[in-house]
């Protein structure tokens, strides 16, 4: 939202908004309460969040739990909650998860995040109400394609 609202900002230079243009705006300020709502229940529970998913990756994965996975999956619920709160997917995409998608496929860890992302959604969905996983669900659907693909 923050740069739509910027190019809004330009391309309205000298003269009024358009109804049309203004339209995003008033649908994104509608969903505000709900998406601090979402944003401050999703950082309220996110050690819980994040201690589900690692463990039932490492059920599934039989795999040793690491604080590196834990790190990482924390900076990713972060990006994800920030870019729902701004309604942002372009910058969290570009921002930071295309840079992380280099590291996992340098690493070779596709597979591994392909599980974890999915579990991640399954987790949140248990914690969100139906409203709020709508508002959070594109961010989150975005990581999991990018980072498993």
């Amino acid at each position: 939202m923050l740069q739509k609202l910027a190019q809004l900002g330009t391309q309205i230079e000298g003269r009024y908004a358009t109804d049309l243009e203004l339209e995003e705006l008033e649908v994104y300020l509608a969903s505000i309460g709900q998406r601090v709502c979402t944003y401050e229940k999703i950082a309220t529970q996110s050690k819980n969040i994040i201690s589900e998913v690692i463990e039932k990756t490492m059920i599934q994965e039989e795999l040793p739990k690491t604080n590196k996975c834990q790190s990482d999956l924390i900076i990713v619920l972060r990006a994800c909650s920030a870019a729902m709160l701004i309604n942002d997917l372009d910058r969290l995409r570009e921002g930071f998860l295309l840079w992380l998608q280099t590291i996992v496929k340098a690493f070779k860890c596709t597979r591994y995040t392909q599980i974890e992302y999915q579990i991640l959604k399954e987790v949140i969905t248990n914690i969100l109400t139906e409203q709020e996983m709508a508002i959070m669900l594109p961010s989150l659907e975005l990581a999991h394609t990018l980072l498993s693909g």
